[in-house]
């Protein structure tokens, strides 16, 4: 994380928690949500960039949710 400073990860931050589904996989310390963040700070604010990566990574999700490879805790 050493090319985005922590007010730029702060801020990205806080524009995606503005979204109610993102701010809980925030808070939750999901690392698709979080590198959802540095990306939108890396890429100084460009939303589509970052919601790239973040629909790669829920996407990846799904496929295992839907093959049965994540259990409940």
């Amino acid at each position: 994380m050493d090319e985005v400073d922590e007010a730029a990860l702060r801020q990205a931050r806080e524009r995606l928690a503005d979204d109610a589904h993102v701010a809980a996989l925030l808070a939750a310390g999901d690392p698709a949500a979080e590198r959802a963040a540095l990306a939108l700070a890396i890429n100084a604010g460009s939303w589509s960039r970052a919601l790239v990566g973040l629909s790669q990574a829920v996407l990846h999700l799904e496929r295992h949710v839907s093959r049965g490879l994540l259990r409940r805790s």
